[in-house]
């Protein structure tokens, strides 16, 4: 009974938030495009405010840029 209530209050994208963060930290920087075909299952139609949660927190930066000066959208863990 002690856990009856521990999912309220939780985002309802937390599960996602967690699993974006995680491809970016062991990638350190990577594409969008190949973070999107990474986790297309688990972010569909949440993706925006998946990203949008990480970069406001501090945990991941937007470039346009990539490592080797490639256009894009790239994601930098920040931890």
């Amino acid at each position: 009974m002690g856990n009856a209530f521990k999912a309220i209050g939780k985002s309802e994208i937390t599960g996602e938030v967690e699993t974006v963060l995680q491809t970016i930290r062991q990638f350190k920087v990577i594409s969008e495009k190949q973070l999107l075909s990474m986790t297309w299952k688990e972010v569909a139609g949440k993706f925006d405010e998946v990203i949008d949660t990480l970069i406001r927190t501090g945990k991941v930066q937007r470039m346009f840029k990539g490592p080797n000066e490639e256009k894009g959208i790239w994601y930098r863990s920040m931890e």
